[in-house]
């Protein structure tokens, strides 16, 4: 038996809302894993901001330690 043009029409109407809800869930779940990585990336971020501070403040704590070590050295006549 062959279906009348209406029922094809209903079928393909049937079918295309199936594949949008696909496309939507698909979207949303593409969406969910964009937001996570931006969220670590932003994490990474604010991490090596602060490993680049303390190397900075570990760097200037060094700086002074050599100067000290160098005056040091100069009162009691060693040669560096």
């Amino acid at each position: 038996m062959d279906k009348t043009l209406e029922e094809k029409m209903l079928a393909i109407l049937v079918d295309n809302q199936e594949m949008l809800k696909w496309h939507g869930e698909a979207l949303e779940a593409l969406q969910e894993s964009h937001d996570r990585t931006f969220r670590r990336i932003d994490d990474f971020l604010s991490t090596l901001s602060l490993h680049e501070a303390e190397i900075a403040a570990l760097r200037a704590s060094r700086e002074r330690l050599e100067k000290r070590v160098e005056k040091l050295e100069a009162a009691v006549g060693i040669a560096a």
